[in-house]
């Protein structure tokens, strides 16, 4: 008997043991794939370019760059997880070792690497009487 209840504790461990291992497998994948897509120098590229643009007549460059990185340090850690809490039912292991190994290949490169300056798009966007005037439109008809 007590044979038997060895052996099924041995089994019910290694058990345990093997889908630990395979959780930290799947969160390290999770990690790079997530690393990868949401760079860190990319992130501080927009925040610097959308408060550039925003504070440019009341901050030195060297002012905006030391805020941009004051508030890329707070944000980044607190995106990264949200993407990882977001991404984690969605995709499984194979799934995120496709990601990793596409946004590695050239295109995936050249698509991370793409200028996509949000701050300057958002800018635009703003500076834009008619979007601004729809944005409004669309607003006041929610608001009662």
């Amino acid at each position: 008997m007590k044979k038997i209840l060895f052996v099924v504790l041995f089994t019910l461990a290694s058990c345990f043991a093997v889908a630990a291992q395979e959780d930290s497998k799947y969160e390290a994948a999770l990690d790079e794939a997530v690393a990868m897509s949401c760079n860190k120098a990319s992130f501080l590229k927009a925040i610097e370019g959308t408060y550039g643009d925003l504070f440019k007549n009341n901050l030195t460059a060297e002012d905006c760059h030391a805020m941009s990185v004051e508030l890329v340090d707070y944000m980044y850690p607190i995106t990264v997880n949200m993407v990882k809490d977001l991404w984690r039912p969605i995709f499984s292991y194979d799934e995120l070792k496709q990601i990793t190994a596409w946004l590695s290949s050239p295109v995936g490169q050249k698509m991370l690497n793409a200028p996509t300056n949000s701050g300057e798009l958002m800018k635009q966007l703003i500076m834009d009487p008619a979007y601004m005037q729809r944005i409004m439109e669309i607003t006041r008809k929610y608001m009662r």
